[in-house]
């Protein structure tokens, strides 16, 4: 399996058609996919892990706020047959070593905290807990060293 940069707002808008169904939430937060395809192409990094020609999951975070060095996890998708057999694991290195490279110490995200099996991974991953909880979701962060 290899991790593959996306830039092309068409082959993102393909992702996230291809992983709408493990991504619950993003419909609701989200109502034009080709406009977000174009903004994640313009301002994000987007991760794609393929196996031959197949897109098996993805990963998308910003690496742009020069003033915290903070990184912010958008969005992560593994297809549902990728599950548990560490893909989210494999992609997540992959998003920590992108987001160093580009001058980033820490990563933050948010979770709805009714995914309790997301905020179990990421607690596993290093992150932890911060800020106070919003309605329905929190943020977590962890550094980049760790």
């Amino acid at each position: 399996m290899t991790v593959e940069t996306v830039k092309a707002p068409e082959q993102i808008y393909k992702l996230l058609l291809r992983f709408d169904s493990v991504l619950p939430h993003l419909r609701e937060k989200v109502t034009d996919y080709r406009a977000f395809s174009e903004k994640l192409a313009k301002y994000a990094n987007v991760l794609c892990a393929v196996e031959g020609e197949k897109a098996c999951g993805f990963a998308v975070f910003y690496a742009n706020d020069e003033s915290t060095k903070m990184s912010f996890l958008t969005l992560l998708a593994c297809a549902r047959e990728e599950q548990g057999k560490g893909l989210g694991k494999y992609l997540m290195k992959h998003a920590f070593e992108t987001a160093s490279k580009t001058g980033m110490t820490g990563m933050r995200l948010e979770v709805d905290l009714d995914n309790p099996g997301a905020i179990a991974f990421y607690k596993k991953l290093g992150f932890r807990e911060v800020g106070e909880k919003l309605s329905g979701s929190m943020y977590m962060e962890r550094r980049l060293s760790e």
